[in-house]
């Protein structure tokens, strides 16, 4: 395999095997957060292709993330008697 660096599991898989590391303290029911390259590079490709397939309906999110709050705010701030933006 490759290694690019000695950081992490892989510096501790690197120095067991070469002997440098015969004993580690640490917890027995510690769970270790690694996730396998494969997961990563499927999750890549699916996102990838999910949003190449998906069609995206750019007015209906404009509506709700844009139009819709300045409408509101605009009412707030003439209701308080400032002049909208």
């Amino acid at each position: 395999g490759w290694t690019d660096n000695y950081n992490g599991p892989s510096g501790l898989i690197i120095a067991l095997g070469k002997g440098m590391l015969r004993t580690m303290l640490g917890n027995s029911n510690a769970r270790a957060d690694i996730i396998p390259v494969d997961i990563v590079v499927n999750m890549m490709i699916s996102v990838a292709w999910y949003t190449a397939v998906k069609r995206f309906n750019y007015f209906s999110r404009r509506m709700i993330e844009e139009i819709l709050p300045a409408f509101i705010l605009d009412i707030y701030v003439r209701l308080t008697g400032r002049k909208p933006m």
